[in-house]
């Protein structure tokens, strides 16, 4: 049913399409569709609003190529401020802004998408936002890890970061811009059956389009992959769990992630103490063991 209604949709978005200036490649597999087109489709699929807020346009277009729906989401908001101990608030399916007492705000999401007969497959995509303006930025590292023997579909990985600047001295009242948050294939770590990692080197300045020098004060990233596995057919319902951490250096001894999955899932670093780390409150979600 989702599938004939995905192709209803995606039929009445091309008629649109022809009086506007959107674009089809007719015969091809992916439609392209503008962020109105992607946050309608996400409706129709059960994602809340407050998911679609974080959601970056290339998450919501990979989602709609794979006839993604909803499964579950979990947002955790904790402070990391380069060793401090971490104030952690956390909430299900809550409010994505970052609490009061928090600059940092992760957010994990599941969506069931099309798969061959006899496995069940979700997309998992990882937000994170860390709302601070590090002294020390090096590679910074994060992980997911998972129970149930679910594998990463390797050549599925992607991640994203970006970073936002002020330039104080531009103007009357400053400028503010961002850089391009180009996402890249591929991850950091891989452990089969267990979790999957990704880094990215964090900035603290960049040269804007304008030539100006701005000074971050604003961390953005994501990472995305499928995990996979067999289901019995029994439409039985099972459930499952996740956790995401994520590791911002400070020091300069170099840590390398660890994953353990099995009933309770935990994601690790070596050399842990040139870390400080946010909260691990990790999310339990259900499937049903059947052809989606």
């Amino acid at each position: 049913m989702k599938f004939v209604a995905k192709k209803l949709f995606t039929c009445l978005l091309a008629v649109s399409f022809l009086s506007s200036t959107s674009s089809i490649a007719f015969g091809a597999e992916s439609v392209n569709l503008n962020t109105d087109q992607l946050d309608a489709y996400l409706v129709e699929n059960g994602y809340p609003s407050t998911l679609i807020e974080v959601l970056e346009q290339e998450q919501k277009q990979d989602l709609y190529d794979q006839n993604a729906v909803y499964t579950s989401h979990y947002v955790a908001s904790s402070t990391v401020d380069e060793n401090s101990e971490n104030n952690i608030e956390s909430s299900e399916e809550g409010n994505v802004s970052a609490l009061s007492l928090s600059n940092f705000t992760h957010v994990i999401s599941l969506s069931q998408v099309t798969t061959t007969s006899g496995k069940v497959d979700f997309q998992v995509n990882y937000n994170w936002d860390w709302n601070y303006g590090p002294t020390y930025t090096f590679e910074d590292q994060w992980g997911l890890a998972w129970s149930d023997d679910f594998d990463a579909v390797p050549s599925s990985a992607k991640y994203s970061y970006k970073a936002f600047g002020h330039c104080p001295l531009c103007g009357s009242s400053g400028k503010y811009a961002e850089t391009q948050g180009t996402s890249k294939t591929g991850y950091k770590k891989y452990t089969p059956g267990a979790g999957i990692g990704f880094s990215a080197n964090l900035i603290n300045g960049f040269t804007g389009s304008d030539g100006n020098l701005y000074g971050v004060y604003r961390h953005k990233g994501w990472s995305g992959f499928k995990i996979t596995k067999p289901h019995d057919g029994s439409g039985r319902i099972d459930s499952s769990s996740m956790v995401a951490q994520y590791f911002h250096k400070y020091l300069t001894l170099n840590g390398e992630l660890s994953f353990s999955g099995g009933a309770v899932p935990d994601v690790g670093i070596s050399a842990s103490t040139a870390y400080d780390q946010s909260n691990d409150e990790g999310h339990q979600w259900n499937w049903y063991h059947k052809n989606k």
